[in-house]
């Protein structure tokens, strides 16, 4: 028998209005129960504490009603406020290259092989805008650290209330003109974030409405009067500093502008330490405001979280007073946000180039495939953003996604473009002490993009260099250049040194480059070649083979390729190397033949296998074949030194060999490095080569055979690697020590 209508509807009454008095209780228990604000301080690397504090208080299901933060807490607290879990910024802190993203640098992978050579031996690098007057204001414009927090603040570009975020956000930073305290609770986020971390020293300020700010430890690292003020009854704070002393722990230059930053504010954090109703302190020991090394990530994601734990039973009384009444406090949870998880494509209605010229914009559309009306990917906006500070010099480039009818705005910011750059090079080794190098790189505002370097090498083998780039189209360039070196060397015959010769070469030449700014680049040229000798000195057993000793010049031709995937330039993890090159060099324009004329072929290939997270396998195979009975002598195949192209542009490095020796016509060279990383920065080195030479490269089977053994012990510091080695080769048959600090040049 059927139930009749009415006896269900009479139900389902009776259920909904027993509903409502538990319903509209619980929801008058939330609006009147008391406002609980976080405050997160300064801090640096340690901040990352902050996440493990918030997954504590997640889990003892506190409400959090008002966020305020300064530096790194102003990072974890404003993306915590627009929506991001802990979970997301755990992953987030613990994937970044911080090394990269605390510095200037274009990604590797935007450069050319040669801007990769050039970009990674400078020890100092001071970029000049058009006034001439050095950007000294700060070590780092942070470019990369603006860029991340414009991708992850995608829905949160225009200027708004902090209040309409998910969690009411406050931030603060401080006005350097006069020291006021600038609270940010409106504006663009990204931007009140950048202020409120840009430390004076290490990062250049902010300008924002005609104030310059710098980093708000200075005036409130522990901001809870601000929390206070947005509303909050009841805050509960992190910290992460060590207590006050007569007395800090060394740290360099970093830490001494930290600890002055923290006397700056020492009332006032004390102050608001006794304001806080609940005090998360957080043991930083052994980690230092920029060790952001994976270890010490851990390291205070987990004592945050431990941290919180300690003060569980605080946190309980606390959840009893919020909800007297409520039988399962567990209940009231963070509210609802919709995951932040970045979308895949923006729908863009327009874009636009704000202060970037009319070619620029054309060349960055052709090569990003940006379009008005399209979808449009985080990659083409970023690869454009890169463009423009990596290729096109600007010094703060970024962009803005406003949205525009569920469709996106895109704009593109560029400020004031690099007029030049002076970098600074230093090294020392065991071959010729020291060496210094200055360049200087001049971009020319023309209507077709040029630029002019010039270098110097100051040592024993000094060298100057200048070059002149036009680029009519993006990535095709025309390359103008003139190189002197000055040479005082001595060559070596199986260990015993058989020639000293002072020359001097003289070299200028034109090229076509096409650099793909993805690993690989061509160039085809011609230049011409003089060399003038003012000393030659022979052993007597040596002087049947000093042919092509004399003053002369030459005119080649040359096609050459370059591959570079790998991530580093020293000591990388990933990634292959190639070269090759063919080059046809006579001394007789009108007789391209022998014996006046010459070709030569040069290859090499290496590449990275990772064995385990710290072996790898790095093997390397070269060849060079001299096309010809007889050459200068200049233009021989070169083996031994320890850095390639050191002493003549063919020569490549032998294990074991201190010094550069002239091999047969034709020859294979097989060598490897067993590679173990220790100690974050530290590296042992197992070496190994094999060589064959002969005359003809149709006889290699008949050819003579050298080899080569060594260990080596490396340090990857922030000047370039510090080594040593100790090396042992067949053809010389003593064993070779060797020492470097600092970067190939």
């Amino acid at each position: 028998m059927k139930r009749p209508p009415c006896l269900l509807f009479q139900l389902l009454l009776f259920l909904l209005f027993c509903s409502l008095p538990f319903s509209v209780s619980a929801q008058s228990a939330e609006h009147s129960r008391p406002r609980v604000g976080v405050v997160l301080s300064g801090g640096g690397a340690k901040g990352v504490a902050h996440i493990g504090v918030l997954r504590a208080l997640e889990e003892a299901h506190v409400p959090i009603d008002y966020i305020a933060g300064t530096s790194m807490g102003a990072i974890v607290g404003g993306l915590y406020a627009m929506g991001y879990t802990t979970a997301e910024l755990d992953t987030l802190v613990r994937t970044q290259d911080w090394e990269f993203l605390l510095s200037d640098k274009t990604p590797r992978r935007q450069l050319s092989p040669v801007q990769r050579e050039r970009a990674e031996r400078y020890v100092l690098s001071i970029p000049l805008s058009r006034s001439a007057r050095p950007e000294l204001t700060g070590l780092v414009r942070g470019r990369n650290l603006g860029n991340l927090l414009a991708r992850l603040t995608v829905g949160y570009h225009d200027s708004i209330s902090f209040a309409q975020l998910p969690i009411p956000f406050a931030c603060v930073a401080t006005n350097l003109a006069n020291g006021d305290e600038i609270v940010f609770r409106n504006g663009i986020p990204a931007t009140a974030i950048r202020a409120s971390m840009a430390i004076p020293g290490a990062f250049t300020p902010v300008i924002w409405q005609g104030k310059t700010l710098v980093d708000g430890g200075m005036v409130n690292n522990f901001p809870v009067d601000v929390a206070r003020k947005m509303g909050a009854d009841i805050v509960i704070g992190s910290t992460v500093q060590r207590t006050f002393a007569d007395t800090m722990e060394t740290g360099g230059l970093q830490a001494v502008i930290h600890q002055l930053i923290s006397i700056a504010s020492r009332r006032k954090f004390e102050d608001n330490i006794r304001n806080c109703d609940i005090h998360i302190r957080v043991n930083p020991k052994g980690v230092s405001t920029m060790d952001f090394t994976a270890a010490s990530i851990d390291t205070m994601l987990r004592r945050g979280y431990q941290a919180a734990l300690q003060q569980q039973p605080a946190l309980r009384q606390l959840m009893q007073r919020l909800y007297p009444d409520t039988a399962d406090a567990s209940q009231q949870m963070r509210p609802y946000v919709p995951a932040h998880g970045l979308p895949a494509v923006f729908p863009i209605a327009r874009i636009r180039f704000d202060k970037v010229t009319p070619a620029e914009e054309r060349a960055i559309r052709r090569a990003t495939g940006l379009c008005d009306s399209t979808d449009v990917t985080q990659a083409q906006i970023e690869q454009a953003v890169l463009l423009l500070n990596g290729r096109f010099l600007y010094l703060d480039a970024n962009y803005s996604l406003n949205e525009n009818d569920n469709r996106y705005d895109l704009v593109f910011h560029a400020h004031r473009r690099l007029a030049s750059q002076v970098g600074v090079g230093a090294r020392f080794d065991t071959e010729e002490l020291a060496s210094l190098l200055l360049d200087a790189d001049v971009v020319f505002k023309t209507r077709v993009p040029s630029e002019l370097e010039v270098s110097t090498r100051l040592s024993e083998q000094y060298a100057v260099r200048a070059s002149y780039t036009i680029e009519p189209l993006l990535n095709r360039q025309l390359n103008f250049y003139y190189d002197f070196r000055h040479r005082d060397m001595d060559v070596y015959q199986k260990g015993n040194r058989a020639y000293n010769l002072v020359y001097q070469q003289q070299q200028a030449g034109l090229s076509f480059a096409y650099r793909q700014t993805r690993n690989f680049d061509a160039e085809l040229g011609v230049q011409i070649v003089r060399h003038d000798f003012n000393d030659i000195l022979l052993d007597e057993a040596a002087a049947d083979t000093a042919t092509g000793l004399r003053s002369d010049t030459y005119f080649t031709g040359f096609f050459r390729l370059r591959y570079n995937s790998q991530d580093r330039s020293h000591y990388p993890t990933i990634g292959s190397k190639f070269f090759a090159e063919y080059a046809f060099t006579t001394d007789n324009l009108t007789h391209l033949r022998r014996p006046h004329s010459f070709s030569s072929v040069l290859a090499s290939w290496e590449t990275v296998f990772p064995l385990t997270p710290r072996w790898a396998l790095l093997p390397r195979f070269s060849t060079r074949m001299l096309l010809a009975p007889k050459v200068p002598f200049l233009f021989r195949n070169a083996i031994g030194g320890y850095t390639a192209g050191k002493y003549v542009d063919q020569q490549l490095p032998f294990v074991g060999l201190s010094h550069w020796e002239a091999v047969r016509n034709v020859f294979v060279m097989a060598d490897f490095r067993l590679r173990y990383h220790f100690l974050q920065r530290h590296y042992a080195t197992c070496l190994g080569a094999l060589l064959a030479e002969h005359r003809d490269f149709r006889h290699l089977r008949r050819a003579a055979y050298h080899y080569g053994v060594g260990l080596q012990y490396g340090y990857d510091s922030k000047f370039g690697p510090v080594e040593a080695g100790i090396a042992y080769s067949g053809r010389c048959r003593k064993p070779k020590f060797y020492l470097s600090v600092g970067f190939d040049f």
